[in-house]
């Protein structure tokens, strides 16, 4: 009990009031139009865009409670608290002592990008926290409990279903006896969530991650060049997670972590092979629910060596992972200003009924009088086409045609685009040599390279309704 309220109390100290990351509005926008039985910024069904329908019940849930954000703040923390309490029990079942059990869970709440990630205002928390307890289920002998969090695995984060049918598998061949049924509870856990998607939205899954590969076309790179960017990313989020990246390399040392990094290692390879880049997206993401539950479980291995070595050296990879933490918590907490600043802005400035082209989707759905238009794919799917059509096959050299297309079939009023996203991909560039003309409401801030800018679009030669 002692540690659950310690848990929750760490729990909401850090969880923030506001998240950091636009993808966080977008379940804050879809739980809204849950509630309200419409989605009145793009008029598609609400799943549409969300990765995590299992979270977003959970936010749905606590919303009614506590209001839109509110409500996404309860949700987190609660992930923060399954998480941490997680940490406990699965030193526990380790054969840690007290001491050693809080010695985890500081290594597990300060490595670097895996303390912003856990309050990121998403499901990461969540995805951590339900591989932790079916490692838990594994070793206390627990198989229901492996069936009941590996299947629900899936429906937090798609990508992690190999590590899901891993954990499933190890449980179900430990307890021969109880297999079946361990299956049955995992399948049963999942289907609802599946049924849910598909009478929301007509597929059978979540299509955000093809949105974002068909935007982002990295796919179609070079083998060398994946592997690069691939490489590049894992090296850089081990040298930020000392104590989880040391957990690693416990773990493959017995049998369950090897199996649960082969899982892993083919996750990652498959963004290697489709989406590389998404690998350093927002502090490492995606990265972080699928090694860092592995990295703990090693780490919980280390710390339960009662021997002097043992103690010391988790004592100095968790100060060498305290490092970096700093600066990842002092950026989002930029972000999470910069986001409630331009919303605010868009709310005094930009006229009612105001049709607003955006590649982040999350912030401006929540303003009520605008309409926005999602240029990536994720909250308007009519984009993923333009995408599927010149971006990818492309290689991203078409993607301003792209845009292009998508705006002239939208005909947009303004342009809101983060300075860093159109350094990189040209935003702004693209749409004047099509024929726009952008002329400047709100500059971006030259001191952060996450600051959002503001235009007025005009397609030359046509009167767009731009000019309000």
């Amino acid at each position: 009990m002692g540690v659950t309220l310690a848990a929750v109390a760490i729990a909401w100290l850090i969880t923030p009031s506001a998240p950091p990351l636009d993808d966080a509005y977008i379940v804050v926008h879809s739980g809204d139009a849950l509630r309200l039985g419409r989605d009145s910024a793009y008029g598609v069904p609400a799943l549409t865009g969300i990765t995590s329908p299992a979270f977003l019940l959970l936010v749905l849930i606590s919303q009614s409670i506590a209001g839109s954000l509110g409500g996404l703040r309860i949700a987190v923390a609660l992930g923060v608290v399954a998480y941490t309490v997680g940490v406990w029990s699965l030193a526990r079942a380790a054969g840690a002592d007290a001491a050693r059990r809080w010695l985890a869970i500081v290594a597990a709440l300060t490595a670097g990008p895996v303390a912003i990630n856990l309050v990121n205002g998403l499901e990461t928390g969540w995805a951590c926290a339900l591989i932790l307890w079916s490692l838990v289920g594994i070793l206390d002998r627990r198989p229901l409990l492996v069936g009941l969090t590996s299947g629900i695995l899936p429906a937090v984060r798609p990508d992690l279903a190999p590590m899901s049918m891993v954990l499933v598998a190890i449980a179900a061949w430990r307890e021969t006896r109880l297999a079946l049924r361990t299956i049955a509870i995992a399948a049963i856990a999942l289907l609802p969530f599946v049924l849910w998607v598909h009478s929301n939205t007509g597929v059978w899954w979540p299509t955000t991650m093809a949105a974002k590969r068909w935007f982002f076309a990295e796919g179609c790179l070079g083998d060398t060049a994946k592997i690069s960017m691939t490489a590049r990313a894992l090296l850089t989020w081990t040298a930020a997670t000392a104590p989880i990246a040391a957990g690693l390399i416990v773990a493959v040392r017995d049998r369950m972590g090897q199996l649960l990094s082969i899982a892993a290692v083919f996750v990652i390879a498959v963004y290697c092979w489709s989406l590389p880049g998404a690998l350093f997206h927002n502090e490492f993401r995606y990265v972080v629910p699928i090694l860092t539950p592995i990295g703990v479980y090693g780490f919980t291995r280390l710390a339960a060596i009662e021997t002097w070595p043992a103690t010391v050296t988790a004592i100095i990879v968790i100060a060498v992972g305290c490092i970096t933490t700093p600066a990842y918590v002092g950026g989002r907490r930029a972000d999470a200003a910069e986001l409630k600043n331009i919303a605010a802005w868009s709310r005094v400035n930009i006229p009612s009924g105001a049709r607003v082209l955006v590649h982040d989707a999350g912030v401006i759905s929540t303003i009520e009088q605008l309409t926005p238009i999602d240029l990536v794919g994720l909250k308007t799917p009519a984009s993923i086409d333009a995408h599927r059509r010149l971006t990818w096959p492309s290689c991203g050299v078409e993607r301003g045609r792209a845009i292009n297309d998508i705006a002239r079939a939208a005909k947009p009023d303004y342009f809101i685009v983060l300075n860093r996203w159109d350094e990189i991909f040209h935003f702004t560039i693209d749409l004047e040599k099509n024929g726009w003309e952008l002329t400047t409401i709100k500059p971006s801030s030259k001191l952060s390279e996450r600051s959002y800018a503001v235009y007025r679009l005009a397609l030359r030669g046509a009167n767009t309704g731009a000019n309000r």
